[in-house]
């Protein structure tokens, strides 16, 4: 049964999102298929998979207690799942998702934590706190938080949630937030998620 584990700042955590079978399907197509490089809005970004096995909208909206809406996205509702090899460097680290239309943003751990310290980590930034307000974005602005998202000194972590498998965690996509940890050790194994944006 899903369990809210934990509600702080806007951050919500739910334990055994997935029945057992059903994450045992899910967690099978993950591992099974292509990953490539996908372009948004300018951005490219490694390691996506956009065969997703199952409809999982109700399952979001019976864990929040409310209809959830996804946000569409060259017709197709926005969810993926996001492979991290070791080695690879992330094009963001430390970055808000407020270039996804949207109100929230979601991650699903479907691997096991490659050591201690993988998860999601929330920050804020030196100048402009803990989340961003789009109406105040420019290009300016814009280009120093690409440039200060790499630079962890620019920051303060205010918050971290340990990845565990069948583990979900959302967020308002206006808080800045990033994977941990930034690369993954050549020893360690891959990360792998299912990403979610929706209203």
């Amino acid at each position: 049964m899903t369990s809210l584990v934990a509600h702080v700042g806007g951050v919500a955590v739910f334990d055994d999102l997935l029945p057992g079978k059903l994450l045992a399907h899910v967690r099978a197509a993950a591992e099974s298929q292509d990953y490539a490089a996908r372009e948004h809005k300018g951005i490219a970004y490694e390691g996506v998979g956009t065969e997703i096995p199952y409809d999982p909208w109700p399952v979001l909206s019976r864990a929040l207690g409310r209809q959830v809406r996804p946000v569409i996205y060259e017709g197709r509702p926005l969810t993926f799942f996001r492979r991290s090899r070791h080695g690879e460097d992330s094009t963001t680290w430390i970055h808000p998702d407020t270039g996804v239309d949207g109100e929230f943003a979601g991650v699903l751990y479907l691997s096991e934590p490659g050591g201690p310290g993988y998860g999601t980590a929330f920050w804020s930034h030196q100048e402009h706190g803990a989340q961003l307000d789009p109406a105040e974005l420019t290009p300016e602005l814009a280009a120093q938080l690409d440039r200060d998202g790499q630079d962890d000194e620019r920051w303060q972590l205010v918050g971290f949630v340990a990845q565990r498998v069948n583990r979900f965690v959302t967020y308002p996509v206006s808080l800045f937030h990033s994977r941990m940890p930034q690369r993954v050790p050549a020893d360690h194994r891959d990360r792998l998620i299912q990403a979610f944006f929706f209203d």
